[in-house]
């Protein structure tokens, strides 16, 4: 933690959690477990608003849902299970993501309140405008894209009226902003900031990443996927017999959630 990012404010983010954790592996390691949960918790539950909300016999019964909640949970871990076990660039990246994108699914999904804002959703959208603007800082172009994407998806599909839409997006750009004047305000300067943006923008279209960075990362992509593929034999001896019992099971809800709920923990002692 003590080693600062050249392209991103990264560090500025993790050190705090660092400095607060110490040197405890465990705290870390637990820190990081329960933000990871934290994040498929949000998502998943602001996806099923949408889904309940907007097409009621979609919506899944008891047992398919206790299957989406395996899936959405066993998928994240799966996810950033190469990832280090501590906080990193990619975590924090893949976190504000999943979390926003819970939070704007929630936003969605929220019926017109009888005033201009009810606290639901006034809560979503904050949370949602804060998550982009700490992305900002982060990796600019999810940024950009999550907060394009999450308004234009707020203004076609959401349920509000058009009065409570504009100040529901007044309200997002509102805490996006707050973030950003807060980070330049207490972390690091703008002309620091806008140099490391120029560093990136150079070693991204300057002639040695293309003629060697980037088929570097693409050849240690590639040896990554066969490493994960190898690493996680365990799981998938455990993923195929289950995905067949639960094929074969498909018309016995009862005995589908056991073989559902078995894999689950067999597949939690495989990693």
């Amino acid at each position: 933690e003590s080693v600062a990012d050249k392209h991103t404010p990264y560090f500025h983010f993790s050190s705090a959690v660092f400095s607060l954790l110490g040197s405890s592996i465990a705290g870390r390691r637990l820190f990081t477990f329960l933000l990871i949960t934290a994040g498929a918790a949000i998502f998943l539950q602001g996806w099923l608003r949408p889904v309940r909300e907007l097409a009621p016999e979609l919506a899944p019964g008891p047992e398919r849902l206790w299957l989406i909640r395996a899936g959405v949970f066993a998928s994240t871990f799966l996810a950033y299970a190469i990832s280090p076990v501590s906080l990193s660039y990619n975590f924090q990246n893949a976190f504000c993501l999943l979390a926003a994108c819970g939070l704007l699914f929630a936003a969605v999904a929220r019926p017109p309140p009888g005033r201009l804002l009810d606290l639901p959703t006034l809560g979503a959208l904050a949370g949602f405008g804060v998550l982009v603007g700490a992305e900002f800082f982060v990796k600019f172009s999810s940024s950009v894209v999550l907060a394009v994407a999450g308004a234009g998806l707020f203004l076609v599909a959401g349920r509000l009226r058009p009065a409570q839409k504009a100040a529901a997006l007044a309200v997002l750009l509102g805490c996006a902003v707050a973030i950003v004047l807060a980070f330049f305000a207490f972390l690091e300067d703008f002309d620091s900031w806008w140099k490391a943006i120029e560093g990136l923008r150079a070693s991204l279209f300057g002639s040695s990443y293309v003629a060697n960075d980037l088929r570097r990362y693409a050849a240690e992509t590639t040896d990554l996927f066969k490493t994960t593929l190898q690493d996680f034999v365990p799981a998938w001896l455990v993923l195929a017999p289950a995905t067949a019992a639960l094929w074969l099971l498909r018309r016995r809800p009862r005995a589908r959630a056991a073989v559902a709920a078995a894999g689950g923990a067999a597949l939690c002692l495989a990693l």
